[in-house]
C-alpha cells in the first residue's frame, strides 16, 4: 500500500468532539480523586513495606501464590540466594488483599516468626527470624535518610508530577478543545495519572484495566508528539514509528503486569522514547522556518531534557535490585523517582509552551544556554579530574601516598582558574551554533555597517540594517525615522507595514530619552531603538514590531540591539555628512559651469 504524505488530522467536530468534551472531564475527575487519595495509599504502602523489612525481607512483586521477596539487610542474606516466593508467615498463607498482608506480616517487636519460602527451583524451606525494626534502621544508617523521609520524598515527587499532568490536561481541554493534538495529549496525560495512581489507591485493580490505562497513556502521549504541532505526519519515519510505539507500548504493559521477563520490559522502556526522538528530528528537518518550526524546537528542547532525565531514572531503577548495599539502594531509588518526575515536568513544559505558542522564540536562547552550561560542566569536570590525577601521581614521588587531599584541592583550584576563560569561549561557541542570526547581529552587522558608511548610500544602509534585524531578532515589521534639525522625526524607511500606518503612528509618537524604549501595549512598534553616539547626537530611531508569536524581545535580543545603536548612529551620521558635502560640491560645480557658460557667451568668437 502506497502512503502519500502529509497525513492531516482535521479538527475535532461532531460526535467525536462531543464525546471528548463529555468523557474527558469525567476522566479528569477520576484522576484528581486518585491524586487526592494518594496520601492514604502512601500510608498503607509504607506500613506494608515496613512489615516486610521488619522480617528482613524486601518485597519485589506479588503473584497468585504469595509474595516474591529478597533478603534485605540481616540474617536472611545467609539463607536466601536470590528471589524466592514467600508462601506463609507462622503458617498463615499470604493473602491477595493488601491490608490483610500487612496484618499477617506485622506483630510484636522481637517476636520469633517462621517464614515458609520456595526457591526458584521449586524446593521449599522454613526459616525462623526475629521481627525487628533494627534491620531498617541499620540499612538507612549513614545514608542521610530515614525510611519515612525517603518514602515521603518519593511521594512528593510523584504527587507533584501527577498534579502537573492533571493541570496540563485540564488546560488543554479548556483552551484548545478542537485541536486533535491537544486532545490526544490531554487524554494521554490522564491515562498516565490513572495508570500510575490507581494500583496504589485500588490495590485490587484488574491487570487488564492497568494494561488499558497504560496503553492509553503511552499511545496518547506518543501520537500527540508524532502529530505535533499541526496534526499532520510529514515524514515517513513518523509513520514508521507509529506501529513500533504501538507494539512496544502494548507488549511492555503486558510484560509488566504479567510479571514475566522483566529484562524485556526494561529494554522496551527505551524503544518508544528513542522512536519518538528520531521522529521529532525528522519532522524538524522537514519543517520550513516559521511558527511550526519554533514549536517543534521548543517541544524538542523539553523532550530531550525530559528524555535524558527519564532514561537516567530508568537506568538507576534497573540498577536498584543489584545495588551492593541498602544505603546505595536508597540513593538509587530516591534519585530515580526525582529524575523521573523532573523529566515528565520538562516534557510537559515544552509541549505546553509550544501548543499555547508561548514565547516560542525564546527556545533558541534556552537551547544555547543549556548547551553552554552542559559543555562548561563537562570541561571543568574533565580539567578537575585530569589535574587531580596528575598531581596525585607526581606528588607520590615527593610526599608518598598521603597527598590525596592536596591533589583534590589543587585540582579544584585549577578548575576554578579555568572558569572565567572557558565561560566566555563556551558561551560564544553556543551562541554561534544555536543563535546564528542573533550572533550575526552582535558581531557581523556592526562591521558591515562600519564598511558601508564609507561607500554606500543611506537607503542601502537602512535596507541592510532592517533586513538583518528582521532576521536576527525576528521582527515582524520595522521602520527607520530620522531626526530633523527641529527635533521632529520623519519616516525614512518602512518594512512590513504600510506607509500610511507608519506615518499615522509616527505623528502620534513622542520619543523619550531612553536608548531602548519599551511599550508592550503598542501592537505596531513596541520597541524603539534610539540611534545616538558620542559626537553625533541623536540621528534617528529604529522602531520594531513584535516577534511572530506576539511576544516581546528577550533580554539577549535587547542587549544586542542596544549595542548596535552606536555603530548604526555613526554610520548614518557619516553618510548624511558625506551627502551634504557631495551636495555642496555638486552645487559648486553647477554654479561654476553656469558662470563659465555665461563668460563664454560674453566672449567674442
Amino acid at each position: 500500500m502506497r502512503v502519500i504524505l502529509p497525513i492531516q488530522l482535521g479538527d475535532l467536530r461532531g460526535w467525536l468532539f462531543t464525546l471528548y468534551r463529555v468523557v474527558q472531564p469525567l476522566l479528569l475527575g477520576v484522576g484528581l480523586i486518585v491524586v487526592m487519595l494518594g496520601y492514604r495509599a502512601e500510608v498503607d504502602a509504607q506500613a506494608n513495606a515496613r512489615s516486610f523489612y521488619n522480617l528482613d525481607l524486601l518485597n519485589t512483586r506479588y503473584t497468585s501464590d504469595g509474595a516474591m521477596v529478597l533478603a534485605f539487610n540481616g540474617p536472611m542474606k545467609r539463607v536466601m540466594a536470590g528471589e524466592e516466593l514467600l508462601l506463609a508467615v507462622d503458617g498463615r498463607a499470604i493473602p491477595t488483599d493488601y491490608n490483610a498482608q500487612t496484618a499477617i506480616l506485622s506483630g510484636a517487636e522481637g517476636a520469633m516468626v517462621r517464614l515458609d519460602l520456595q526457591r526458584a527451583d521449586g524446593s521449599r524451606h522454613s526459616e525462623m527470624i526475629r521481627r525487628s525494626r533494627q534491620y531498617l534502621t541499620d540499612a538507612y544508617a549513614g545514608s542521610g535518610f530515614t525510611f519515612e523521609s525517603r518514602h515521603w520524598l518519593q511521594f512528593a515527587c510523584a504527587e507533584l508530577a501527577s498534579i502537573i499532568m492533571v493541570a496540563t490536561a485540564l488546560m488543554l481541554w479548556w483552551r484548545r478543545p478542537h485541536d486533535p493534538v491537544s486532545a490526544t495529549l490531554s487524554v494521554g496525560l490522564v491515562g498516565n495519572v490513572l495508570n500510575n495512581g490507581l494500583p496504589l489507591t485500588w490495590t485490587d485493580t484488574p491487570a487488564l484495566f492497568n494494561v488499558l490505562t497504560g496503553t492509553l497513556s503511552g499511545l496518547g502521549l506518543s501520537l500527540a508528539l508524532l502529530f505535533f504541532p499541526d496534526a499532520s505526519l510529514r515524514s515517513r519515519w513518523s509513520l514508521t514509528a507509529i506501529p513500533v510505539i504501538l507494539l512496544s507500548t502494548i507488549v511492555g504493559d503486558l510484560v509488566f503486569w504479567i510479571r514475566a521477563l522483566d529484562s524485556v520490559n526494561t529494554v522496551l522502556s527505551f524503544v518508544s522514547p528513542i522512536a519518538l526522538g528520531l521522529a521529532l528530528i525528522a519532522r524538524y528537518r522537514a519543517t520550513p522556518a516559521g511558527i511550526a518550526r519554533q514549536q517543534i524546537k521548543f517541544a524538542f528542547l523539553g523532550f530531550v531534557t525530559g528524555l535524558t532525565l527519564v532514561l537516567v531514572s530508568n537506568l538507576l531503577a534497573a540498577a536498584y535490585p543489584s545495588a551492593p548495599s541498602p544505603r546505595t539502594q536508597v540513593w538509587l531509588i530516591v534519585s530515580a523517582n526525582m529524575l523521573n518526575a523532573m523529566g515528565f515536568t520538562a516534557m510537559l513544559a515544552g509541549l505546553l509552551a509550544s501548543l499555547l505558542r508561548y514565547r516560542l522564540y525564546d527556545a533558541d536562547t534556552l537551547i544555547s544556554r543549556s548547551a553552554a552550561y552542559a559543555a562548561l560542566t563537562l570541561l571543568l569536570g574533565a580539567a578537575f579530574a585530569a589535574s587531580e590525577k596528575v598531581i596525585e601521581v607526581v606528588g607520590e614521588e615527593w610526599f608518598g601516598e598521603g597527598n590525596k587531599a592536596l591533589a583534590a584541592g589543587a585540582g579544584a583550584a585549577v578548575a576554578a582558574t579555568l572558569i572565567a576563560p572557558l565561560h566566555g569561549r563556551v558561551h560564544h561557541w553556543a551562541d554561534a551554533r544555536f543563535q546564528r542570526a542573533l550572533a550575526a547581529v552582535r558581531s557581523v552587522l556592526p562591521r558591515r555597517v562600519a564598511d558601508m558608511r564609507e561607500y554606500a548610500g543611506l537607503d542601502d544602509l537602512l535596507a541592510t540594517v532592517i533586513g538583518e534585524l528582521e532576521s536576527g531578532v525576528r521582527a515582524q515589521r520595522a521602520a527607520v525615522l530620522l531626526a530633523d534639525a527641529d527635533g521632529s522625526a520623519r519616516l525614512a524607511r518602512v518594512d512590513g507595514a504600510s506607509m500610511e500606518e507608519a506615518r499615522a503612528w509616527a505623528e502620534a509618537w513622542r520619543p523619550d530619552d531612553a536608548v531602548l524604549e519599551r511599550a508592550n501595549d503598542d501592537a505596531l512598534f513596541p520597541l524603539r531603538l534610539m540611534l545616538r553616539a558620542d559626537g553625533t547626537g541623536t540621528v534617528g530611531w529604529i522602531v520594531l514590531g513584535p516577534r511572530p508569536d506576539g511576544t516581546f524581545y528577550s533580554a539577549d535580543e535587547r542587549q544586542a540591539l542596544a549595542a548596535l545603536a552606536d555603530p548604526v548612529a555613526r554610520a548614518v551620521h557619516v553618510i548624511l555628512q558625506r551627502g551634504k558635502r557631495e551636495q555642496d560640491v555638486t552645487s559648486r560645480i553647477e554654479h561654476l559651469e553656469r558662470e563659465l557658460g555665461r563668460l563664454r557667451a560674453l566672449t567674442p568668437a
